[in-house]
Protein backbone atom coordinates (compact mmCIF):
# COMPACT_ATOMS: atom_id res chain seq x y z
CA UNK A 1 0.00 0.00 0.00
CA UNK A 2 1.29 3.40 -0.97
CA UNK A 3 0.86 6.24 1.45
CA UNK A 4 0.85 9.99 1.18
CA UNK A 5 1.12 12.60 3.89
CA UNK A 6 -1.60 15.16 4.47
CA UNK A 7 -1.02 18.72 3.32
CA UNK A 8 -1.96 21.81 5.29
CA UNK A 9 -1.57 24.19 2.35
CA UNK A 10 -4.64 26.07 1.13
CA UNK A 11 -6.29 25.29 -2.18
CA UNK A 12 -5.58 27.40 -5.24
CA UNK A 13 -5.77 27.01 -9.00
CA UNK A 14 -2.54 25.03 -8.77
CA UNK A 15 -3.14 21.94 -6.64
CA UNK A 16 -0.39 20.54 -4.46
CA UNK A 17 0.34 16.82 -4.79
CA UNK A 18 -0.71 15.78 -1.30
CA UNK A 19 -3.99 17.69 -1.25
CA UNK A 20 -5.03 16.65 -4.74
CA UNK A 21 -4.34 12.97 -4.17
CA UNK A 22 -6.31 12.93 -0.94
CA UNK A 23 -9.29 15.06 -1.96
CA UNK A 24 -9.78 16.39 -5.47
CA UNK A 25 -7.94 14.11 -7.89
CA UNK A 26 -10.81 11.65 -8.04
CA UNK A 27 -13.16 14.51 -8.99
CA UNK A 28 -11.11 15.82 -11.90
CA UNK A 29 -10.43 12.26 -13.04
CA UNK A 30 -14.14 11.58 -13.29
CA UNK A 31 -14.45 14.83 -15.26
CA UNK A 32 -11.88 13.41 -17.72
CA UNK A 33 -9.80 16.60 -17.50
CA UNK A 34 -6.33 15.38 -18.44
CA UNK A 35 -4.81 18.88 -18.32
CA UNK A 36 -6.01 19.38 -14.76
CA UNK A 37 -4.69 15.96 -13.81
CA UNK A 38 -1.30 16.79 -15.29
CA UNK A 39 -1.12 19.92 -13.16
CA UNK A 40 -2.33 18.07 -10.08
CA UNK A 41 0.39 15.45 -10.36
CA UNK A 42 3.23 17.92 -10.80
CA UNK A 43 6.02 17.12 -8.36
CA UNK A 44 4.32 14.08 -6.84
CA UNK A 45 5.93 10.66 -6.60
CA UNK A 46 3.05 8.36 -5.59
CA UNK A 47 -0.65 8.08 -6.40
CA UNK A 48 -2.98 6.41 -3.90
CA UNK A 49 -6.56 6.13 -5.18
CA UNK A 50 -7.90 3.07 -3.39
CA UNK A 51 -11.65 2.48 -3.82
CA UNK A 52 -12.42 5.81 -5.55
CA UNK A 53 -14.48 4.27 -8.39
CA UNK A 54 -12.85 6.42 -11.08
CA UNK A 55 -13.80 3.89 -13.77
CA UNK A 56 -12.49 3.75 -17.33
CA UNK A 57 -13.14 7.44 -17.96
CA UNK A 58 -11.07 8.61 -15.03
CA UNK A 59 -8.37 6.05 -15.77
CA UNK A 60 -8.02 7.34 -19.32
CA UNK A 61 -7.52 10.89 -18.03
CA UNK A 62 -4.93 9.66 -15.56
CA UNK A 63 -3.11 7.64 -18.23
CA UNK A 64 -2.94 10.67 -20.54
CA UNK A 65 -1.50 12.79 -17.76
CA UNK A 66 1.09 10.16 -16.86
CA UNK A 67 2.26 9.52 -20.39
CA UNK A 68 5.17 11.94 -20.09
CA UNK A 69 5.20 12.49 -16.34
CA UNK A 70 8.70 12.01 -14.94
CA UNK A 71 8.11 12.07 -11.18
CA UNK A 72 5.43 9.47 -10.32
CA UNK A 73 6.99 6.12 -9.43
CA UNK A 74 4.14 4.22 -7.75
CA UNK A 75 0.39 3.96 -8.42
CA UNK A 76 -2.34 2.27 -6.40
CA UNK A 77 -5.64 2.00 -8.32
CA UNK A 78 -7.12 -0.84 -6.30
CA UNK A 79 -10.89 -1.33 -6.57
CA UNK A 80 -11.73 1.42 -9.06
CA UNK A 81 -14.08 -0.29 -11.54
CA UNK A 82 -11.39 -0.24 -14.22
CA UNK A 83 -12.29 -2.36 -17.26
CA UNK A 84 -10.42 -3.28 -20.39
CA UNK A 85 -10.75 0.20 -21.92
CA UNK A 86 -9.14 1.90 -18.96
CA UNK A 87 -6.49 -0.80 -18.84
CA UNK A 88 -5.69 -0.31 -22.52
CA UNK A 89 -5.13 3.40 -21.83
CA UNK A 90 -2.74 2.52 -19.00
CA UNK A 91 -0.94 0.06 -21.28
CA UNK A 92 -0.44 2.76 -23.90
CA UNK A 93 0.94 5.05 -21.22
CA UNK A 94 3.43 2.40 -20.10
CA UNK A 95 4.86 2.50 -23.60
CA UNK A 96 6.24 6.00 -23.06
CA UNK A 97 6.46 6.48 -19.28
CA UNK A 98 9.85 5.52 -17.88
CA UNK A 99 9.55 6.31 -14.16
CA UNK A 100 6.71 4.14 -12.83
CA UNK A 101 8.06 1.08 -11.05
CA UNK A 102 5.02 -0.12 -9.07
CA UNK A 103 1.40 -0.49 -10.19
CA UNK A 104 -1.42 -1.97 -8.09
CA UNK A 105 -4.54 -2.80 -10.10
CA UNK A 106 -6.10 -5.43 -7.86
CA UNK A 107 -9.88 -5.82 -7.55
CA UNK A 108 -10.84 -4.26 -10.87
CA UNK A 109 -12.37 -5.77 -14.04
CA UNK A 110 -9.40 -5.97 -16.37
CA UNK A 111 -10.29 -9.32 -17.93
CA UNK A 112 -8.44 -11.08 -20.73
CA UNK A 113 -8.52 -8.15 -23.16
CA UNK A 114 -7.06 -5.78 -20.61
CA UNK A 115 -4.42 -8.35 -19.67
CA UNK A 116 -3.44 -8.72 -23.32
CA UNK A 117 -2.99 -4.97 -23.64
CA UNK A 118 -0.83 -4.88 -20.52
CA UNK A 119 1.20 -7.80 -21.81
CA UNK A 120 2.01 -5.97 -25.02
CA UNK A 121 3.21 -2.97 -23.02
CA UNK A 122 5.27 -5.09 -20.65
CA UNK A 123 7.19 -6.66 -23.52
CA UNK A 124 8.99 -3.36 -24.05
CA UNK A 125 8.59 -1.55 -20.71
CA UNK A 126 11.85 -1.60 -18.76
CA UNK A 127 10.94 0.16 -15.50
CA UNK A 128 7.98 -1.66 -13.89
CA UNK A 129 9.22 -4.05 -11.21
CA UNK A 130 5.98 -4.78 -9.32
CA UNK A 131 2.51 -5.34 -10.77
CA UNK A 132 -0.56 -6.51 -8.87
CA UNK A 133 -3.37 -7.94 -11.01
CA UNK A 134 -5.12 -9.88 -8.27
CA UNK A 135 -8.89 -10.49 -8.63
CA UNK A 136 -9.37 -9.16 -12.14
CA UNK A 137 -11.24 -11.95 -13.90
CA UNK A 138 -8.18 -12.86 -15.97
CA UNK A 139 -8.45 -16.26 -17.62
CA UNK A 140 -6.13 -18.48 -19.63
CA UNK A 141 -6.01 -16.26 -22.71
CA UNK A 142 -4.94 -13.19 -20.81
CA UNK A 143 -2.47 -15.26 -18.82
CA UNK A 144 -0.91 -16.69 -21.96
CA UNK A 145 -0.32 -13.17 -23.22
CA UNK A 146 1.27 -12.16 -19.92
CA UNK A 147 3.45 -15.28 -20.04
CA UNK A 148 4.71 -14.31 -23.48
CA UNK A 149 5.59 -10.86 -22.15
CA UNK A 150 7.48 -12.35 -19.22
CA UNK A 151 9.70 -14.29 -21.59
CA UNK A 152 11.25 -11.03 -22.80
CA UNK A 153 10.66 -8.69 -19.85
CA UNK A 154 13.67 -8.45 -17.54
CA UNK A 155 12.58 -5.87 -14.97
CA UNK A 156 9.49 -7.35 -13.27
CA UNK A 157 10.47 -9.05 -10.03
CA UNK A 158 7.06 -9.45 -8.35
CA UNK A 159 3.70 -10.21 -9.98
CA UNK A 160 0.42 -11.07 -8.25
CA UNK A 161 -2.13 -13.02 -10.30
CA UNK A 162 -4.05 -14.48 -7.36
CA UNK A 163 -7.83 -14.75 -7.32
CA UNK A 164 -8.33 -14.89 -11.09
CA UNK A 165 -9.67 -17.60 -13.44
CA UNK A 166 -6.37 -19.12 -14.46
CA UNK A 167 -6.55 -22.81 -15.35
CA UNK A 168 -4.00 -25.37 -16.43
CA UNK A 169 -3.45 -23.90 -19.90
CA UNK A 170 -2.57 -20.47 -18.59
CA UNK A 171 -0.46 -21.98 -15.84
CA UNK A 172 1.53 -24.08 -18.29
CA UNK A 173 2.25 -20.98 -20.34
CA UNK A 174 3.46 -19.19 -17.21
CA UNK A 175 5.59 -22.19 -16.29
CA UNK A 176 7.29 -22.09 -19.67
CA UNK A 177 8.09 -18.40 -19.17
CA UNK A 178 9.34 -18.94 -15.62
CA UNK A 179 11.63 -21.69 -16.79
CA UNK A 180 13.78 -19.14 -18.60
CA UNK A 181 12.98 -15.89 -16.76
CA UNK A 182 15.66 -15.19 -14.15
CA UNK A 183 14.32 -11.83 -12.96
CA UNK A 184 11.02 -12.70 -11.24
CA UNK A 185 11.49 -13.65 -7.60
CA UNK A 186 7.84 -13.78 -6.47
CA UNK A 187 4.65 -14.78 -8.27
CA UNK A 188 1.32 -15.33 -6.55
CA UNK A 189 -1.13 -17.73 -8.22
CA UNK A 190 -3.31 -18.55 -5.22
CA UNK A 191 -7.08 -18.73 -5.62
CA UNK A 192 -7.07 -19.85 -9.27
CA UNK A 193 -8.30 -23.01 -11.00
CA UNK A 194 -4.96 -24.77 -11.28
CA UNK A 195 -5.14 -28.54 -11.51
CA UNK A 196 -2.59 -31.34 -11.61
CA UNK A 197 -1.26 -30.48 -15.06
CA UNK A 198 -0.61 -26.88 -14.16
CA UNK A 199 0.99 -27.82 -10.86
CA UNK A 200 3.30 -30.31 -12.58
CA UNK A 201 4.32 -27.67 -15.10
CA UNK A 202 5.20 -25.26 -12.31
CA UNK A 203 7.21 -27.97 -10.57
CA UNK A 204 9.19 -28.53 -13.76
CA UNK A 205 9.86 -24.79 -14.05
CA UNK A 206 11.21 -24.75 -10.51
CA UNK A 207 13.76 -27.40 -11.45
CA UNK A 208 15.50 -24.91 -13.73
CA UNK A 209 14.64 -21.73 -11.83
CA UNK A 210 15.84 -21.75 -8.25
CA UNK A 211 15.40 -18.04 -7.55
CA UNK A 212 11.61 -17.78 -7.67
CA UNK A 213 8.93 -18.23 -5.00
CA UNK A 214 5.50 -19.33 -6.28
CA UNK A 215 2.48 -18.80 -4.06
CA UNK A 216 -0.30 -21.34 -4.59
CA UNK A 217 -2.07 -21.25 -1.23
CA UNK A 218 -4.87 -18.81 -0.50
CA UNK A 219 -3.64 -15.81 1.47
CA UNK A 220 -5.44 -15.07 4.72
Amino acid sequence: MFQTSKSTSSRSTHYSYTSIIISDLEIILKANDAAAVTEALEGGTKIYLYNKKIGDKGTKALATALEYNNTITAINLENNKIGDEGTKALATMFGSNNTITKIDLRDNAIGDEGAKALATALESNDTIAYINLRSNNIGDEGTKALATALQSNNTITDIDLGGNNIGDEGTKALATALGSNDTITDINLSGNDIGDEGTKALATALESNCTITIGLLMQQ
